[in-house]
């Protein structure tokens, strides 16, 4: 679905990613591992078009995104929980769900997955507060909002940067039920988190990042079997 080839990137004259090589099945879960500052986010953001390759491609269902705006990109059926959420402050809950929402048809012509009441089915506090504005949520109510809105845009691809982040024990674990959901769904999810337990229990394969570069690539179990691994690139 998704496939990173040789992706070359940075900001200014400073280069961040250096051939950068991943890929996401249909269906699958892949997480981006390692360190703060390694080029997790500028890897997405390449992805995104939020920042140009410098080299290498990004394709999605064989049409090379490389080089395309963001609206573009988004437009092909991938959806973003960007770092920090970007929740509009101003909008109120629903708002900020229906400000960016697309009705893409699901397979077979089917009526699309997420519309409002999938989103507050999935999240119940966001239809309580769905009336107050971005500013007033806390930090957990703006990920499920954050989470939702980009569910709203009916993704082939969800893609979450830092999924669980500063989030309270009881909201992070809510969050991983859903993914896991999403999941069973059939959801084609690409994961940037630091919970290992977690996200080796979720994901189908795992890419380490050291310095721009993919240092290692396996499923949870092989992960599992290689300490080195994790006590290199993630300090675990």
């Amino acid at each position: 679905m998704l496939a990173v080839e040789g992706l070359a990137a940075g900001y200014g004259q400073s280069q961040v990613l250096f051939g950068v090589d991943f890929a996401v099945g249909r269906g699958q879960v892949v997480t981006l591992l390692g360190r703060n500052g390694m080029g997790k986010t500028t890897t997405v953001r390449a992805v995104m078009g939020l920042l140009r390759p410098w080299a290498g491609r990004v394709s999605f269902e064989g049409m090379t995104l490389s080089g395309l705006p963001p609206h573009k990109v988004a437009r092909q059926g991938i959806g973003l929980v960007p770092e920090g959420r970007q929740v509009f402050p101003t909008l109120t809950v629903e708002e900020n769900l229906v400000a960016t929402a697309a009705n893409r048809a699901g397979a077979a012509g089917r009526a699309p997955r997420w519309d409002l009441e999938a989103v507050y089915a999935l999240f119940p506090r966001l239809r309580e507060r769905r009336r107050s504005p971005g500013a007033r949520l806390s930090g957990g109510e703006q990920q499920m909002v954050a989470i939702g809105r980009a569910l709203m845009t009916n993704p082939k691809l969800l893609i979450l940067d830092e999924a669980t982040e500063g989030l309270a024990p009881m909201i992070r674990a809510e969050i991983w039920a859903v993914l896991a959901r999403l999941k069973a769904e059939g959801q084609s999810i690409l994961l940037i988190d630091k919970n290992l337990a977690a996200v080796m229990r979720l994901a189908d394969c795992h890419v380490v990042i050291e310095k721009g570069r993919v240092v290692w690539t396996g499923t949870s179990e092989e992960l599992a079997r290689a300490p080195e691994v994790r006590d290199t690139y993630l300090h675990i």
